[in-house]
């Protein structure tokens, strides 16, 4: 392990030792990112919510912003640590390296009801169709903003934006000239970014960037429990060109090696007939994307496509996958009142499993397509006052053929006030594990009893209708966002038990309890969320932000139906400068009990102080969960532990 350092920390400091020798002067200069303005929120530009750039406060749809800003302030060291400044998700650490992620219910270590997409790149995994976080990792501090939207976005994104997408966009190179060097560690955790970024020639900017990082387990709550640690090396680079202000090309790449260390119990055919195994799960992944605009008088032309290749090796299985896709839209004005988006989307992955005999996927090689059009249209009455927009996407899949994803959305808006309500259907992809797996769990450590789960080759694809409304207001120092929604879930996964059955195998007989996934009961979902930023002053900043969620099976009525999410969540972030080169930012939250995993509710207080000690160099310590030495987020038998940390972030 200590050689796997050593080696990683070399590339690091062979990348610094790379970065050019004609510095330019550095416009990600931290001055600029000290606050933004409560007209600058206002106006942020979303896409996820219509495929198309529309102000934030405008948008007909549940949808929240992200900002550098609050990445940097709140302390943020992963992904899924920042995701959790949105309303209505759920953002619980499991362990050192996973996160149950889930947006208005239905949480899993893989965020199987969510889209997310990382500079237009979907990261989600047909083969157990969710997202690994542990994978998902860059520079925060060149993140420009996270869009979540919440609610179905499947007439726009297509498969598997069940619940919602969660959008994750870089700055362009042209934002971040000269260099970043971060160092920190503390108690749980240690990291060091490196980034350099210029210009050749005239128009064409880019940025090469390194990162290493490693966090500590967290703390095991039962005896069987072992966490050792998490870590991720990657780097990576992304051109921007642009010309004649009419043609703007963006080429982006990225790899990662990444591991932890965790047991499993693996059955066996032979006594004992359950083994743990303890070892390092190793993920890698390489991705390039390209992406051309065209800005036309009335709109813009974009094509894009992405290569993926991934492979993951964990202690008892693993996979590797290659991925290629490719959309093209087309966004235009006609009429003087219609805003359209037109294109085309296809997907192919191919993934490639390693098992064993208790754990198979059949057929081992396999590739998946999905291709769809999509179109939606915005029409606009009464002086922009009125918005009607409808769109769909007609997408097709190998397993279920062809499906349509509609939505329709109605927008009033008048000064500082936006009104909006929205029918939408959305579609959750069947994956490897529910059509074609294999898996024997052992019952009883000394009996040759097992339970024998298999996949259904007519298993057809989750599905949701939503019924959503919303108030947004933009005063001169507030804003305040609030929507209501009702989901009504059909086909959603279940495991079908059988009866006590013999099964005769080549190790001899053994007792089953076969088990079989397929289509089961529906459901419901039910809620509210707001939220409000208020400026008190020009140096302090107050966000706030409650969430109420109601989960629900057909069938349950006299049943007490045990949810993975919390019916409550409550935070509140504080952002202070009492002084010019000083931030003093906390963020509290109040966690509802998950009644799924008899996780107990919790409270817990971060904290952060940071000192510009000069206009290119901060020094900051950070604690976080400070009210507990510990405490659990979600199932697995883990906590996570109160700890500090020491950074230094220097731009030059």
């Amino acid at each position: 392990m200590r050689c796997r350092r050593l080696r990683r920390t070399s590339w690091l400091l062979a990348l610094l030792a790379a970065a050019p020798a004609f510095a330019s002067e550095s416009v990600d200069d931290p001055a600029q990112l000290v606050r933004m303005s409560i007209e600058e929120l206002a106006g942020l530009q979303v896409v996820s919510v219509t495929r198309r750039p529309e102000s934030n406060l405008e948008a007909p749809g549940a949808v929240h912003v992200v900002t550098s800003e609050d990445i940097r302030r709140t302390g943020s060291l992963t992904i899924p640590d920042a995701l959790r400044l949105a309303p209505g998700l759920q953002a619980s650490r499991i362990d050192a390296d996973e996160w149950a992620l889930a947006i208005r219910g239905f949480a899993s270590r893989l965020s199987r009801s969510v889209l997310v997409v990382m500079d237009g790149r979907s990261v989600w995994s047909p083969l157990f169709a969710g997202t690994f976080w542990d994978a998902q990792d860059t520079v925060l501090e060149d993140i420009a903003q996270v869009e979540v939207s919440r609610g179905p976005g499947g007439a726009v994104y297509g498969a598997n934006a069940l619940n919602g997408v969660i959008s994750i966009t870089t700055k362009s190179a042209r934002d971040t000239h000269g260099g970043l060097l971060l160092l920190g560690g503390g108690t749980e955790d240690a990291q060091g970014n490196l980034r350099w970024g210029g210009v050749l020639g005239k128009d064409l900017h880019y940025r090469v960037f390194g990162k290493y990082a490693e966090r500590d387990g967290t703390k095991a709550t039962t005896p069987a429990g072992y966490d050792d640690r998490w870590d991720m090396a990657l780097g990576g680079f992304r051109l921007d060109w642009s010309r004649k202000d009419r043609d703007t090309f963006t080429l982006l790449g990225d790899a990662y090696d990444g591991s932890s260390n965790q047991p499993a119990a693996v059955a066996s055919f032979t006594p004992p007939y359950s083994r743990p195994v303890v070892g390092d799960a190793a993920f890698r992944g390489r991705s390039v994307l390209g992406r051309w605009q065209r800005t036309l008088t009335r709109g813009a032309v974009t094509a894009q496509a992405y290569f993926d290749h991934t492979t993951r090796n964990e202690a008892y299985y693993g996979e590797g996958r290659d991925t290629v896709d490719l959309d093209v839209q087309h966004h235009f004005e006609w009429g003087g009142r219609n805003d359209f988006v037109w294109g085309a989307t296809y997907r192919r992955s191919a993934g490639d499993f390693q098992g064993q005999p208790t754990l198979r996927i059949d057929p081992a090689q396999r590739t998946d397509d999905i291709g769809g059009l999509f179109v939606n249209d915005e029409l606009r009455l009464a002086g922009d006052r009125v918005r009607v927009t409808f769109g769909t996407k007609f997408e097709w899949n190998d397993y279920s053929g062809w499906n349509a994803q509609p939505s329709g959305r109605l927008a009033y808006l008048l000064k500082g006030h936006t009104f909006w309500a929205s029918a939408t259907r959305a579609l959750r992809t069947s994956s490897r594990v529910e059509r074609d797996i294999l898996v024997y769990t052992s019952l009883s450590p000394t009996q040759p009893l097992f339970a024998r789960t298999s996949g259904s080759s007519d298993f057809e694809p989750e599905s949701v209708v939503a019924l959503e409304a919303g108030y947004k207001l933009h005063l001169s120092r507030l804003i305040l966002t609030a929507s209501a929604f009702r989901n009504r879930y059909y086909d959603l996964a279940f495991n079908e038990v059988g009866p006590l059955a013999p099964e005769l195998g080549p190790d001899g007989p053994r007792a089953i309890v076969p088990v079989r996934i397929t289509n089961g009961p529906g459901g419901s979902a039910d809620g509210f969320e707001a939220k409000a930023l208020v400026s008190a002053t020009k140096a302090w900043r107050l966000q706030a932000s409650y969430s109420f969620l109601e989960l629900g099976l057909d069938g349950e009525p006299g049943k007490a139906f045990k949810s993975n999410s919390p019916r409550h969540q409550f935070w509140v972030a504080s952002y202070l400068t009492p002084v010019e080169p000083l931030d003093v930012d906390l963020v509290f939250r109040a966690v509802g009990a998950i009644a799924g995993h008899n996780v107990p509710s919790f409270t817990d207080l971060d904290a952060r102080v940071a000192w510009r000690a000069r206009p290119s160099l901060e020094l900051a310590v950070a604690g976080s969960n400070l009210l507990s030495p510990s405490h659990a987020e979600f199932g697995g038998g883990f906590a996570v532990e109160r700890s500090g940390r020491l950074q230094a972030t220097l731009r030059f």
